[in-house]
């Protein structure tokens, strides 16, 4: 499992965690508790990235609920924190204004407690949801004030490696956001601007964020009708995991658009070889 989630190898994922669940389960009345809610947290932090990605929403929250329990059973602040950030990923595609409210209420509950390192780094994590909510919400403002708090916390935690979690918050994952931002702003020229100062490499352990981060500078190359350059970005992050790529939802469109641009203008191998893998009529 640890392997499979920073590819997101969904298909391993399914095939692992119905073993994986129940033999986590039997460890909890023994001495290794505290392991085992750990892993069941990562286990279904899995399966809510997996549903998401496969099955929509429903089955997502369904995941966010049992990281709820698991994490209530640790208890502590860092594990509050990072129950919140999981339900926030699972219902933002049904509601960002419940997202918003959801993390910023809880960032600001365990904020008395940034001297912990797991605290700070799930309190930077959870500004950074709260930025994407507020963008999508026509908050730009707030949105900029949210990145900023979560840079000023990067810059003071100084976490190099995936962290609490595996969020892998820090400086280079901040920066990430801001492509995002950029892009979810309809600012594609700042979105490529921003993301020339970036080395995704810096999170060599998650090809995902990798992939990720590549679709983002895909779609803003794709705003600017450069399609032969958006085709390069998305086949970049398909390469990183291509499970990811294909069934990412921003990508399918975007690629559905190039597609039939590429049709008028009768050209486009690259583009018509990723709409095949991703399922599409080319």
């Amino acid at each position: 499992m640890n392997a499979a989630r920073p590819r997101a190898d969904y298909a391993e994922v399914a095939r692992l965690l119905p073993s994986l669940v129940p033999d986590l389960h039997a460890h909890l009345p023994g001495p290794h508790r505290a392991p085992a809610l750990s892993g069941l947290v990562d286990a279904y932090t899995a399966a809510r990235v997996a549903a998401k990605a496969l099955a929509g929403p429903d089955l997502a929250q369904v995941a966010s609920r049992h990281i709820s329990d698991a994490a209530a059973a640790l208890s502590g602040p860092e594990w509050e924190g990072l129950a919140a950030w999981s339900r926030v990923q699972a219902i933002a595609q049904a509601s960002r204004s419940r997202a918003y409210a959801v993390a910023t209420r809880t960032a600001t509950e365990i904020g008395g407690c940034l001297d912990q390192g797991p605290v700070a780094q799930v309190y930077g994590s959870l500004h950074l949801t709260a930025s994407l909510a507020a963008m999508a919400l026509g908050r730009p403002d707030t949105a900029q004030d949210h990145v900023a708090e979560a840079a000023e916390v990067a810059a003071r935690a100084g976490v190099v490696g995936p962290g609490h979690g595996r969020l892998w918050f820090g400086t280079a994952q901040v920066d990430i956001w801001r492509t995002t931002l950029a892009v979810e702003q309809g600012e594609p020229a700042r979105a490529v601007e921003i993301a020339r100062g970036i080395d995704p490499s810096a999170m060599p352990e998650s090809p995902s964020r990798q992939s990720s981060w590549w679709t983002d500078v895909g779609r803003a190359l794709a705003m600017q009708r450069r399609s032969e350059d958006a085709v390069r970005a998305f086949m970049r992050a398909e390469s990183l995991a291509p499970q990811r790529l294909r069934s990412d939802v921003f990508a399918r469109e975007v690629t559905a658009d190039l597609l039939r641009r590429a049709r008028r203008e009768a050209g486009g191998r690259e583009l018509r070889g990723l709409a095949f893998r991703m399922g599409m009529a080319a």
